[in-house]
């Protein structure tokens, strides 16, 4: 429900909000939860998607292997993430992150992650974070690149809640 509360804050403040989900069954929940809020959305399914988030529907709901890759413009007109549920893969994490933390974008980027306090879900944030601090220290050991990381400005947030 937390998920669904936020939306539709973010969306009646002007907000385009990405999503991403881990499991199938949210989408379907998610799906359920913004249809009676008056939420409009799409996937990268359906056609022109990306001209019909920035101009017809107020989220895109993805999972991160179908969304997490080779999608641009997004920065253009979006700035709230929002994590539904997240996925073990540091590398998907940040790539999906990057559709709309990139070069391009004008306004600090709301990553918003929300996970069930003492379950699984607290275990993948810790697990992330832990992956992304042993990547940066070792892109700095090497010294061959600079980690892209999050940069200054954007604003990463954990929102636990009772089960």
């Amino acid at each position: 429900e937390q998920v669904a509360d936020f939306v539709e804050s973010a969306v009646s403040e002007g907000e385009k909000v990405l999503i991403f989900y881990a499991y199938k069954e949210e989408v379907l929940w998610l799906s359920e939860k913004l249809d009676k809020r008056g939420i409009t959305y799409c996937s990268p399914n359906a056609k022109n998607f990306i001209e019909k988030f920035r101009d017809e529907v107020d989220c895109l709901i993805a999972h991160p292997m179908s969304a997490g890759h080779g999608i641009d413009r997004l920065q253009h007109f979006c700035r709230v993430i929002v994590w539904s549920s997240l996925t073990w893969s540091l590398e998907l994490f940040m790539q999906s992150n990057s559709r709309v933390v990139r070069q391009g974008q004008k306004r600090n980027v709301s990553i918003n992650i929300f996970a069930c306090r003492d379950t699984i879900e607290e275990k993948i944030y810790d697990a992330l974070t832990k992956k992304e601090d042993m990547h940066d220290e070792f892109i700095e050991l090497t010294k061959t690149t600079k980690a892209e990381g999050i940069p200054a400005g954007t604003q990463l947030k954990l929102f636990l809640y009772e089960k």
